[in-house]
This record gives structure tokens, sequence and C-alpha cells, in this order.
């Protein structure tokens, strides 16, 4: 599997974690991705975030993909949004191995232990971060900036706050987590 036309020469190196635009993936990849993401929020009993591979595709920018098991299939990746405070994580997932999964936590920890990347947490994903011990954004001015305008944001304390998912409509309670720009 090509990552895209401008990679067209490489496979996906086996255990490395590699970033690309989401819009440089070819159909394929997309596909595998939509797979992922659609299979890990179920599981979790999460809402989608989008309707298909090319709504997620336009809707966000960048993804951090890794293929554990040398078959040029990713099998965990983190796909993010650029914002002034830095890279806001905002969909990940894997083909369900521990191994992925392990990998994944690894990765995306070590991500918002460093300066400029931040996360939306609720459930299990927030039973993570606090176990990794990360920061906890408490600020509700730099959240409500990080999310922007249209999210409409209740304040409640300790940097939890609710606020409505884009498709479902659905009240959720989050926490952000991570280092802000």
């Amino acid at each position: 599997m090509r990552l895209n036309t401008y990679l067209n020469e490489i496979n996906l190196p086996s255990k490395k974690w590699v970033t690309v635009k989401l819009s440089d993936l070819d159909s394929d990849v997309l596909d595998v991705l939509w797979k992922m993401y659609v299979n890990t929020y179920k599981k979790e009993g999460l809402d989608l975030s989008a309707n298909g591979p090319n709504e997620l595709q336009g809707k966000y920018e960048a993804t951090w993909l890794i293929d554990i098991d040398k078959d040029d299939n990713p099998d965990a990746f983190i796909i993010y949004r650029k914002t002034k405070h830095g890279n806001k994580i905002a969909l990940l997932g894997t083909d369900g191995q521990k191994e992925s999964k392990n990998v994944l936590v690894k990765k995306f920890t070590s991500l918002l232990k460093s300066k400029g990347w931040v996360i939306e947490a609720s459930k299990k994903m927030e039973e993570i971060c606090k176990k990794s011990g990360l920061n906890v954004v408490d600020n509700e001015l730099l959240v409500r900036e990080i999310l922007g305008p249209k999210k409409q944001v209740e304040w409640l304390e300790d940097g939890y706050y609710n606020r409505s998912l884009s498709l479902s409509g659905k009240l959720i309670k989050k926490r952000m987590y991570g280092n802000a720009k």
C-alpha cells in the first residue's frame, strides 16, 4: 500500500512513526484509517466526528502513522489539527492489537508531554492521561481559544467542561491535557 503519489516509491516503514498530510493519503490508506477509527470508537462507545473517509480527510490536516507488523498497512494513527496554540490531537485509533495500542499510548503521551501538543479527553482517554501524569489545561480562556469559537463550552471546574459533539449533538464532559504553546 502506498502512502500517496508523492511518496509512491516508499512504503510505510516498519515500526517507525511518520507524519503525513491527510490530503496526501490515497483511498486505500484512508479506508484502512477509517476502519480503525470506526472500530476503535465504536468499541469504546464513542460517537464519530466524521461520516466517512473523505470527510475525515477534508476535516483534519495531518496524521502520524505506524506499521507494527511489516505489512505496509498502518496499525495505529494519531490525527491532529494545527491551532495557534500548537497541535490538538483530534482522533486516535489502532487495529486492535495489543502491541499497536501500547505503541500508540507511548507516542501520544510523549507528544502531550512536549510543548505544543494537547488533547481533549473523556472516558478511556482521560483514564490514560491521568495515569500517565499528563498536564491538565485548567485555563478556560486557553481551552476556548484552542477549541475555537464554533465550540460551545460550559466550563465546570478543575479543567473539566461540557460541550456538544459536532455530529451527534450529545453533551459530553471533557478535559484537556498537554502543553499548549
